[in-house]
């Protein structure tokens, strides 16, 4: 009789023993599975991030002013195509006090930036809408090394650009239920020889927003060296 109620126990060990080595299982894969799906989101937005500077990229290829013979200062400022928040003045103003004492003066050629939607079959999967990727992009000239205090004056062959990517879950009512970001900072060389605009250095970045007044995304930052 004691050995029979000991098998028993034991068998009730056993398989108590492997049903929780199962769900365990269970547990994790979910849990990897999860990770790996956020993972791969967070990366859909640094492709957007990345869609960004092509954007950016082919704007300049495809804008007269970009190539420059004559890369005076004046030339540069007034006739290199930029991206701010807005063209209003004070915007202009704000983006480009950096670089020179009267930027509205100077700084002409310049776009407002938004968020664009990059229509491609390869960011967007069967059951995703347009909206799910998006990217803003800020760009600016940049400065000469040698100058340490603003005004600084522009290097005539390189172009910065800040890119933030967004994806977005989407439900078919519309409704947004998660929101991946990622931002990066761009260094473009811009040979006016070969009218070629190249990525010449890229490195990721802080996810930088606006709040409470302060236009971090359009606060200028730098690739060193």
């Amino acid at each position: 009789m004691r050995r029979g109620s000991a098998a028993i126990i034991l068998t009730i060990i056993i398989l108590g023993f492997m049903m929780a080595i199962s769900t365990s299982y269970v547990t994790m894969v979910q849990t990897e599975t999860r990770f790996q799906t956020s993972q791969d989101k967070a990366a859909r937005a640094q492709d957007a991030a990345f869609a960004g500077v092509g954007y950016v990229i082919a704007r300049l290829l495809a804008t007269s002013s970009t190539f420059l013979v004559d890369s005076t200062q004046a030339s540069i400022k007034s006739k290199r195509l930029y991206f701010a928040y807005s063209r209003n003045a004070y915007d202009v103003t704000a983006r480009f006090d950096d670089f020179d004492a009267a930027p509205t003066a100077t700084f002409q050629n310049v776009a407002s930036s938004q968020w664009l939607y990059p229509v491609s079959q390869g960011m967007l999967l069967a059951d995703e809408m347009a909206s799910s990727v998006a990217f803003l992009v800020t760009t600016y000239p940049a400065p000469d090394p040698t100058d340490t205090t603003p005004p600084y004056n522009v290097v005539p062959n390189y172009y910065y650009v800040k890119s933030q990517g967004m994806y977005r879950d989407i439900e078919p009512n519309g409704l947004v239920t998660a929101t991946y970001s990622a931002q990066l900072l761009a260094r473009l060389l811009i040979a006016t020889p070969t009218f070629q605009v190249k990525l010449e250095r890229y490195q990721p970045m802080e996810v930088e927003i606006d709040w409470n007044n302060a236009p971090f995304f359009l606060t200028p930052k730098f690739i060193y060296p």
